[in-house]
């Protein structure tokens, strides 16, 4: 029974100081990374209030749609990025984008953090590398980036730990941001355990279930997403493969290539490589090899060179006894220096709009649009298809399509002012013309069909014959 004529346990003022103590050994210990961390996040924030890409602002569709404040989708587009702006709505869909920005931004922090002392380096120097210019550039401008380099490498964290049956969550996780992750689950191997492969694999294929359940019930195939997604990037550009850019390479590196062959040359004086090591030359031979077999080459495709090649920077560094401050600083100092170049140029990333850019009031969505910037439009509320091809351009206008080409990019007839011309002229400004029947009006309707389907529908009616509709068998063949 309680004794109410007891005191109260009073609390040690030692405990107290040696409780304070700790706190500020620790904010101390970590107020590098904590400058660091403000420093990038108020980058990719004041970034966004620049203008949005255009993979950004499809993210920002499928999530409305998703969570039916949209009549834009495209399925080809993983799941994970639109889920969680969608839950950030609660905050307004304007606000979403930026809470999204700080969520993945600290969770880049607590995966650096964690993999850092996996990987037995100083997490300090670790985060500082990872924030070079070329992250702070492409981690969250096209929206994905960021976040699934943190995903993996909290994959990389758990399979190299001794939990490692948490690894299949964040792998399975990491490829809803980005398909092209799935190759990356070799490194599972390096855990040495059966009992921990076989859970990462029935727990990464749960993680997936929700995301193939859906496809199937609304879409008829269980893998139509990621069909669709291949059928676009690779089996319609397989006839215009590019070669491998040694300057995205350079860009992708920058000053951490020199930091990586002094770990060559250290690893050759040695002649010894643990399997930490051999995890990360796999992850930099996995991301070399995604990027060489992508048509379409582009610099931010090398994005997950970053966990290998500051990994080796910080054991280099580390060898020589080089203090995390100066990392710090070069990063720090070459962030600036980026950001007022993007400030005084417009050709550091390309697609950019400004979140209410005056060039699109010339429609008031009266009418279904078609136009070469359908994404942009419909960022901003305006019901739009993507643009016909040339040959159906007439058959557009015949149906009550207003169509409005901007000049400056794709089709191939944007430019050619005569064949434009051929048609009603509703407006026409330096930059664009909307063309149309004015006694024609279609009724706007939700843009939601895959781009399998959107090609189909093209290529039967331009050529008048029929093409391939198993997906599937598309992705097995690699060409369209």
């Amino acid at each position: 029974m309680y004794d109410l004529n007891s005191k109260k346990p009073s609390i040690k003022m030692d405990e107290i100081r040696e409780n304070l103590r700790k706190f500020y050994d620790l904010a101390n210990e970590n107020r590098m990374i904590s400058l660091l961390f403000v420093f990038s996040t108020l980058f990719f924030l004041l970034q966004h209030t620049t203008g949005i890409s255009w993979d950004f602002a499809s993210y920002v569709l499928n999530a409305r749609y998703l969570f039916g404040s949209g009549s834009y989708f495209e399925l080809l587009r993983p799941p994970l990025t639109p889920l969680l702006l969608g839950i950030f709505s609660v905050f307004g869909w304007v606000a979403s984008e930026y809470v999204y920005i700080f969520f993945v931004s600290s969770l880049y922090l607590f995966s650096c953090v964690k993999v850092s002392k996996t990987l037995g380096i100083d997490r300090r120097l670790f985060y500082a590398l990872s924030l070079n210019p070329f992250v702070l550039v492409y981690a969250l401008s096209v929206g994905t980036e960021l976040l699934s380099l943190a995903l993996l490498q909290l994959f990389v964290h758990y399979a190299l730990s001794s939990q490692g049956m948490k690894s299949g969550l964040f792998s399975g996780l990491s490829s809803l941001v980005r398909y092209t992750n799935f190759i990356y689950f070799p490194v599972i191997l390096f855990s040495k355990k059966i009992r921990t492969v076989v859970i990462f694999v029935i727990t990464a294929a749960l993680v997936f279930l929700p995301w193939l359940l859906f496809n199937y019930f609304f879409y008829g195939h269980p893998l139509m997403s990621m069909l669709d997604s291949f059928i676009l990037t690779v089996a319609t550009r397989s006839d215009i493969v590019g070669p491998f850019e040694p300057f995205h390479l350079l860009v992708s590196g920058n000053y951490l290539i020199p930091l990586f062959l002094i770990w060559i040359l250290l690893k050759t004086r040695d002649r010894s490589l643990g399997r930490k090591d051999w995890v990360m030359v796999l992850i930099l031979v996995l991301t070399l090899f995604s990027y060489y077999r992508i048509p379409v080459k582009h610099p931010r495709f090398l994005f997950n060179l970053v966990l290998p090649l500051a990994y080796f920077s910080s054991v280099s560094l580390m060898k020589y006894r080089i203090r995390p401050f100066f990392a710090a600083a070069a990063s720090i100092a070459a962030g600036l220096f980026l950001a007022f170049l993007i400030a005084t140029s417009n050709t550091s990333i390309p697609d950019i709009i400004l979140v209410n850019p005056s060039a699109y009031s010339i429609y008031d969505g009266e009418c279904m649009l078609s136009t070469n910037r359908w994404v942009y439009f419909n960022y901003l509320g305006i019901p739009a298809e993507a643009n016909p091809r040339k040959s159906r351009v007439g058959e557009y206008v015949d149906k009550g399509y207003r169509i409005i080409i901007f000049r400056d990019q794709e089709p191939d007839y944007a430019g050619n002012v005569s064949f434009l011309r051929q048609f009603p002229v509703i407006a026409e400004g330096p930059d664009y013309v909307m063309i149309g029947n004015e006694s024609l009006c279609l009724e706007t309707y939700a843009v939601n069909r895959t781009y399998h389907e959107y090609l189909n529908e093209s290529i039967f009616a331009e050529y008048g014959y029929p093409v391939e509709k198993d997906p599937l068998k598309i992705v097995i063949s690699g060409k369209y």
